[in-house]
């Protein structure tokens, strides 16, 4: 289906490079391709009316959207990079029913124009435009590709396939940044040929799961770490079963503050990564170790996979509630060398040698010598919002509803320490 051009209205589009771009395919079918680049303000007045969708801030509804990780990317660009605007931004496609040129002035006439992939673009370059006065608009440039043709139908198809696309994963630019390098380097000392996952391509077995790794060692942090002050007494890690994305996210956040010294939380953030990659390799460890714990055998849970009486696998579903209670080493120097790490000022330089036990097929926990320093404190009885109930040998014998593991006042099992599952290192 074609229309008519002689109603439709025609828009000055001013530019910087004007290409033609058409292959033998688009001449046979009477359209034309062209691409350059062009002021960004060109494309600031540009209807939308094709695309699939308008800019996701100002979608109808009673109130203003929250902005996406997408939109906040591409204002950050403008605010502190916009020279690399050009090259980090994906530009416009634009589609018009016709055009003319004119390459003296610079300048291109589009009848019945319509941005059809670049809304979001076009959103958050008027709200950062709308911020100056005519004589103050910065010079920024943007890359276009223009479709010339009267096929409504195509018109519709182009649009629909120029939108769909699959998203880069957050794990993904976190590795593809240099976040995850020295979490890495942290395994690997510690734990020789290890690889941490850092693409979601990396699927296989041969990798440490990085999401997975993050929401364990999220739930080991110490209230004295604990990045929200609010929760400074009584941390909520609920969410650290479930919210692989969030425990990414917050990492990456701490990564940023962390390396920039101007950052007014920089001090707090560097103490707390510097946590995360100390216990990297213990964390790892304890979560492989609960995975497969033989303390759960005899329990009936159900969900617990086993091989005849071995147990095989125990569902995070069990094991998370557990971690925030387990006893968590730093390691720090041997005897004589202090501890660079703020928590640890003023604690002995040795660590005294903990013997414990429990009946009832729980594995013995002896640390011996081992020098270390204990983040959290040892509470007289160790509270375990926990799916397991723990019978009078020491042993989870039943299945329970899970309760908020950050509620003290809940009526949560007190477990005498001398019948708590530990998890040693």
């Amino acid at each position: 289906m074609t229309t008519s051009t002689a109603k439709l209205a025609t828009v000055p589009f001013p530019f910087h490079s004007f290409r033609n771009i058409s292959c033998p395919e688009d001449a046979e079918n009477s359209r034309k391709v062209f691409s350059g680049h062009a002021p960004v303000t060109s494309v600031l007045n540009l209807s939308t009316d094709e695309n699939v969708r308008d800019y996701l801030l100002t979608a109808e509804g009673k109130q203003r959207r929250r902005e996406t990780q997408v939109n906040k990317e591409i204002r950050q660009t403008l605010e502190s990079h916009p020279e690399l605007f050009s090259i980090l931004n994906g530009g416009v496609v634009i589609v018009a029913r016709s055009h003319e040129v004119d390459d003296q002035k610079k300048l291109l006439r589009l009848a019945g124009a319509s941005i059809i992939n670049g809304s979001q673009t076009q959103g958050v370059l008027q709200d950062f435009y709308g911020r100056f006065t005519l004589e103050e608009l910065p010079s920024i440039h943007i890359k276009y590709e223009l479709i010339v043709t009267d096929d409504e139908d195509l018109i519709a198809e182009v649009s629909i396939a120029r939108n769909f696309q699959n998203d880069v994963a957050s794990l993904s630019i976190a590795g593809r940044r240099g976040q995850l390098d020295e979490l890495e380097r942290s395994l690997k000392k510690r734990i020789p040929g290890t690889a941490l996952q850092k693409s979601e391509t990396q699927l296989s077995d041969d990798y440490v799961g990085t999401e997975r790794l993050l929401q364990v060692i999220t739930a080991l942090i110490p209230a004295s770490l604990w990045p929200k002050s609010g929760e400074a007494d009584n941390p909520n890690k609920v969410y650290t079963y479930s919210m692989k994305a969030k425990c990414l996210k917050e990492f990456q956040q701490i990564y940023n503050k962390a390396k920039d010294p101007k950052d007014p939380e920089h001090k707090q953030a560097r103490e707390l990564y510097q946590f995360y990659l100390d216990i990297a390799p213990e964390a790892h460890q304890l979560y492989e170790k609960w995975k497969a714990h033989q303390g759960f055998s005899g329990t009936g849970i159900r969900s617990i996979t086993r091989d005849q009486r071995e147990i095989v696998e125990v569902p995070d579903g069990l094991i998370f509630p557990i971690l925030p209670r387990c006893r968590v080493l730093r390691p720090r120097p041997k005897m004589g060398g202090g501890s660079n790490h703020p928590r640890c000022s003023g604690m002995k330089k040795s660590f005294e040698p903990q013997n414990r036990s429990t009946s009832g097929g729980i594995e013995s926990v002896d640390h011996g010598q081992e020098q270390g320093v204990l983040f959290r404190p040892k509470p007289d009885y160790l509270h375990l919002s926990t799916s397991l109930r723990i019978g009078p040998c020491g042993r989870p014998v039943q299945s329970v509803r899970p309760t908020a593991l950050n509620n003290k006042d809940s009526k949560d099992f007190q477990i005498p320490r001398q019948r708590a599952i530990v998890g040693g290192l």
